[in-house]
C-alpha cells in the first residue's frame, strides 16, 4: 500500500516598506480585476446554460423517471447523458481545459499585460467552483472578497521564487526581503521539498500588509516536547468550555475567555457603520419605534469614514482569530505533555451551531481545538480515542450506582456517592476511565473517586483566582462549591 504523502504550510514574514506594499497592492488589484472578469464570464455561461430549454426538458425527464421509480435502459441513460454533455460543451464549460481555452480566446488584448501563468492560475481557481456547481453538489458560484483573495502558484519557481532570503519576481520587477528565519523555518526551507507559493494579505488597522505562505512536502519538523507519562486524559469539550482530568491534574476553563472583549469592539464598530449609512442614505431607511429599518432594494452609498471602519472591523476579526488559535495551540501542547492517550466523546458541533449554541460555537470554535489536538497527536503517530457518545452517556452516568439519570441543561452539578461534583469535570474523569470498547466505564473506577475529589477541589480553587475567566455554565456561582 502506498504511503500517504504529507504536506505542511509555513508562513514567512516580509520586510516591506510603504512603496513595496503599494506595489504589492497594485499587483493583487490587477489579479483581482482579472478574477472578477473571469468569474462574471463563468456566471454568464452558467446562467445561459441553465436557461437552455432542451437541457430543462432532459432534466425534467430524469425527474419523472425518479418519481415513477422507473429504471431507464442503458441506451436511454447513454442518450440522455450524451445530450446533456453536448449542451454543456456548447457553452464551453464541460471541462477545465475547454473553459480555459475559451476565456483565453475572448478579448485577447484586454489583459495582455498579465502573464499566461497568472491568467491560467486564476481561471483554474474559478473553474474549481464552476466544476462543483455543474458536476458536484454546489448550488451557487462563490465570490471571494479582495481581503481573502490569493493565488496558489503551480510550482515553486513561477511566477515568484525565493532567492537568498528574498522573494523575487521578474514579471513584476520586485525584490522584497524576507524576515530572518528561526530554527523551525530554517529546517523547513533547507530540508523540505518546496512545492507552492502564495502571497496572502494581512489586514492591519490602517493599512494592508502581506506575508508569504510556502507549501512543502514532508513531515512537520519535530520539537523537543516530551510526551506525557500519565495513564490517560479525559477531556469534555462544550460549546464554550473545556474540562480535562488526568490522574495528577484537572482543569475547567473557558475555550476563549477574551471573546466578549472582541465582540464588544465589533458591536461598537458595526453600530458606527450603521449610523453612517443612515446619515448618508436617508431615503434608504424608514423610522421605526426601535430605530431605523433598511428598505430592501435601495443601493447604499458609503462614505470614506465607513470604509475606514470596515478595515478596522476586519482587523479586529483577524486579531480575534489569531489569539484564539494561539490559545488553542498552547492548550493542545499542554494536554499532550500530560498524556498522549487522550479520550473524548464524539461531538456534534454542527448540531450545537444549528441549535441553541450557534453564537457560542461561532465565538469559541470548539471544532478547531479538536482538529488541533488531532494534528499534534498525528505528529507522534497517535490518534485520540473517540468515545461512543450514545452508548457511554457520560453526562448522565452515576458511577456509584451504574444508573443513567438524564439531567436538565441548567443543572451544572450533581451528588455522586454523597459528594458534590461539577458536571463537566466529572464527565471528563469518566472519559479517562472508559475501556477499550469505547463506551463502558472501568469497573474499579470507585477506587479512584477520592483522588478525583482532590483534583476537582484544586481545579475549582484555581478558577477562584480573579485572573481566570468564570462562565455561568460552570455553575460555581450558584451551586456554592466549597473549596
Amino acid at each position: 500500500m502506498k504511503e500517504k504523502e504529507t504536506y505542511g504550510i509555513v508562513e514567512l514574514r516580509l520586510q516591506t516598506n510603504k512603496y513595496q506594499i503599494k506595489q504589492l497592492n497594485d499587483i493583487m488589484s490587477e489579479y483581482y480585476e482579472y478574477y472578477k472578469y473571469v468569474l462574471n464570464k463563468a456566471k454568464s455561461q452558467l446562467k445561459y446554460m441553465k436557461r437552455n430549454r432542451k437541457r430543462q426538458q432532459l432534466l425534467r425527464q430524469l425527474k419523472r423517471w425518479h418519481i415513477a421509480k422507473y429504471t431507464p435502459t442503458k441506451e436511454q441513460k447513454k442518450h440522455n447523458t450524451a445530450q446533456l454533455k453536448e449542451i454543456t460543451k456548447s457553452y464551453h464549460i464541460e471541462s477545465g481545459f475547454s473553459f480555459r481555452t475559451w476565456v483565453y480566446n475572448i478579448n485577447k488584448d484586454k489583459h495582455k499585460h498579465l502573464s499566461s501563468d497568472i491568467r491560467g492560475l486564476i481561471i483554474d481557481q474559478v473553474w474549481k467552483g464552476l466544476d462543483n456547481v455543474i458536476y458536484g453538489k454546489g448550488k451557487k458560484l462563490g465570490f471571494t472578497k479582495f481581503s481573502d483573495f490569493t493565488i496558489v502558484t503551480k510550482s515553486y519557481n513561477t511566477p515568484f521564487k525565493i532567492i537568498d532570503g528574498h522573494i523575487v519576481s521578474k514579471a513584476h520587477n520586485f525584490n522584497i526581503k524576507l524576515a530572518p528565519f528561526d530554527d523551525y523555518r530554517k529546517e523547513i526551507m533547507n530540508n523540505r521539498e518546496l512545492r507552492y507559493i502564495r502571497i496572502v494579505s494581512k489586514v492591519k488597522k490602517n493599512h494592508t500588509d502581506y506575508a508569504l505562505q510556502v507549501t512543502y512536502k514532508g513531515a512537520v519538523p519535530g520539537n523537543n516536547r516530551m510526551l506525557g507519562t500519565n495513564k490517560s486524559l479525559g477531556i469534555d469539550i462544550g460549546p464554550s468550555s473545556y474540562a480535562y482530568v488526568t490522574d495528577t491534574e484537572a482543569r475547567l476553563g473557558a475555550l476563549f475567555g477574551d471573546a466578549d472583549k472582541y465582540n464588544k469592539r465589533v458591536d461598537t464598530i458595526q453600530k458606527k457603520m450603521s449610523r453612517l449609512d443612515e446619515l448618508a442614505n436617508p431615503d434608504a431607511f424608514t423610522p421605526t419605534p426601535k430605530g431605523h429599518k433598511y428598505i430592501k432594494g435601495h443601493k447604499l452609498h458609503h462614505t470614506q469614514h465607513w470604509y475606514k471602519l470596515r478595515r478596522e472591523l476586519q482587523y479586529v476579526y483577524r486579531l480575534k482569530s489569531q489569539q484564539r488559535k494561539f490559545e488553542f495551540e498552547t492548550l493542545a501542547n499542554h494536554l499532550i505533555a500530560l498524556s498522549p492517550n487522550i479520550k473524548m466523546e464524539k461531538l456534534s458541533v454542527q448540531g450545537w451551531a444549528s441549535g441553541l449554541f450557534g453564537k457560542s460555537v461561532g465565538n469559541n470554535a470548539p471544532a478547531m481545538l479538536i482538529e488541533i489536538i488531532k494534528r499534534k497527536l498525528a505528529y507522534h503517530d497517535v490518534e485520540p480515542v473517540i468515545i461512543n457518545t450514545n452508548k457511554a452517556k457520560l453526562s448522565q452516568l452515576h458511577h456509584d450506582t451504574g444508573e443513567v439519570e438524564k439531567a436538565q441543561l441548567n443543572e451544572r452539578s450533581k451528588y455522586i456517592a454523597g459528594e458534590h461534583v461539577q458536571r463537566d469535570l466529572y464527565s471528563a474523569w469518566l472519559a479517562s476511565h472508559v475501556t477499550e470498547d469505547l463506551y463502558t466505564v472501568d469497573k474499579n473506577i470507585a477506587n479512584y473517586f477520592e483522588t478525583y475529589m482532590v483534583l476537582q477541589t484544586e481545579a475549582i480553587d484555581y478558577l477562584m483566582n480573579p485572573m481566570n475567566v468564570q462562565l455561568d455554565s460552570f455553575g460555581l456561582r450558584r451551586d456554592n462549591f466549597t473549596t
